[in-house]
């Protein structure tokens, strides 16, 4: 996020490093980074991430825990408790990470050919780390059209009714073909292996960071970001690399979900933003883009 959390003191946040990790903190510097968490630097010592509290979340840091021993995952600190989370108050977490030097690209550039080979293989053994049998329904927790509306009060609330009616269509379109989708066959996913979450190291190769969203889903939730930036046969790579075909239309799915749940995020954010702030105008300009690219998906 582009500005810091205005009910959060650095105070607290530096108290609660320090309970739960043991971690004097120096001077914390804020970094407007990304989109979700919120993010301070102590030097080039710690970097903290902090984002609301929630189950999936913790699970999410856990399962980047168990794969940082396949070398290239940037994965968070333990507290004394041995848990990748710690409490700040009741909304905030923070997760601690030790800094890590590097260039990261942008969610919209492409990879070239060796460094999206490097990355096919890397997804392969990740995806290898744990995989589950069970028959899912990857999207069914997705909001329907019709309770992405909210109270029409508030700086954004009323402009954010308008454009979900204006794209109620394309909206419903989306929602059924995805609500549909099943899968049997789930393994260890990042969810966001776009080309601003790999950070590339003079020490450490390449490295995958933003670990907020992992879970286990079918490897398509992966391979599809991937085969987007790139001119190669990232789907082949990996069917060659794994021995398991990939589903070209659940591959399709997941890029619909993709402008789906920046929806819902979009929405869920300026419904409860309280003043507008560059978070709010950035936010806002990728809600009206993000259902233009599903109108026209």
């Amino acid at each position: 996020m582009l500005v810091p959390p205005r009910d959060l003191s650095v105070t607290a946040l530096s108290e609660a490093v320090h309970a739960a990790f043991g971690i004097e903190l120096g001077s914390l510097q804020y970094l407007p980074l990304g989109f979700g968490s919120h993010h301070w630097a102590d030097g080039k010592r710690w970097f903290l991430s902090v984002d609301p509290s929630s189950p999936e979340l913790r699970s999410a840091l856990s399962l980047a825990v168990r794969a940082r021993r396949l070398g290239f995952p940037v994965a968070p600190r333990l507290s004394l408790q041995g848990q990748p989370l710690a409490q700040i108050d009741e909304r905030f977490s923070v997760a601690v990470y030790p800094y890590v030097e590097g260039t990261a690209g942008r969610f919209s550039d492409t990879f070239d050919d060796d460094t999206a080979t490097l990355i096919v293989g890397h997804l392969a053994q990740l995806h290898g780390l744990e995989t589950v049998g069970t028959r899912m329904a990857p999207f069914a927790r997705l909001p329907s059209p019709e309770e992405l509306r909210v109270p029409d009060e508030g700086p954004f609330g009323g402009m954010v009714n308008v454009l979900i009616d204006s794209h109620v269509s394309a909206l419903r379109a989306a929602y059924e073909q995805l609500r549909a989708v099943e899968a049997d066959h789930c393994v260890s996913t990042h969810g966001e292996p776009h080309p601003g979450n790999w950070l590339t190291t003079s020490r450490f190769g390449l490295r995958l960071v933003d670990w907020d969203t992992a879970g286990m889903a079918p490897p398509e939730r992966d391979i599809w970001l991937v085969a987007r930036r790139t001119g190669l046969d990232a789907v082949g790579m990996y069917e060659e690399l794994t021995g398991r075909p990939l589903d070209h239309q659940l591959l399709r799915h997941y890029e619909v979900a993709w402008l789906y749940s920046d929806v819902v995020a979009d929405v869920r954010d300026l419904s409860q933003a309280v003043v507008p702030d560059a978070d709010t105008e950035w936010q806002l300009r990728s809600l009206r883009d993000v259902l233009a690219n599903l109108a026209s998906a």
